[in-house]
């Protein structure tokens, strides 16, 4: 199976891979935007009542991760999104995912909707194609 860290990816390089392995994975076409102030929505799907919003964070550790997903509570909240998906290039626990679905109740509906660095990875292996587009993935 592949093992990325996905570290010497930059944050657009990482949000493209995560927007690339989500259409793919669920099927649909996310919007993304450019850089700036993103008001906590870093990919989005919104056709009629189905609102997904995505969040991408490229972090090596979850205590930094989470502080940082703890500031954008607020902003889940007034997006009220339908669904509401996390990103992360952190390796991740049972117990942390949990913990992260608990911040953003009732907006994360399941653990599966939380993709941690294991999670990634998968997927690069389930979509090849993908693997083949992100070519500074071959450099770490």
């Amino acid at each position: 199976m592949t093992d990325y860290n996905f570290q010497n990816l930059s944050y657009v390089e990482f949000e493209s891979l995560v927007q690339d392995l989500l259409q793919e994975e669920l099927d649909i076409k996310l919007e993304r935007f450019t850089s700036g102030r993103d008001g906590g929505i870093d990919l989005r799907y919104s056709k009629g009542a189905e609102n997904v919003i995505v969040q991408c964070k490229k972090y090596q550790e979850f205590n930094p991760l989470f502080s940082e997903l703890k500031k954008e509570v607020e902003k889940v909240k007034l997006l009220k999104p339908s669904r509401y998906i996390i990103a992360t290039s952190v390796g991740l626990t049972p117990l942390q995912k949990d913990k992260i679905k608990d911040l953003f109740s009732p907006f994360i509906h399941e653990t599966g909707d939380i993709w941690g660095r294991e999670d990634l990875n998968n997927a690069i292996t389930v979509y090849e194609h993908i693997e083949n587009r992100h070519f500074k993935l071959w450099l770490s």
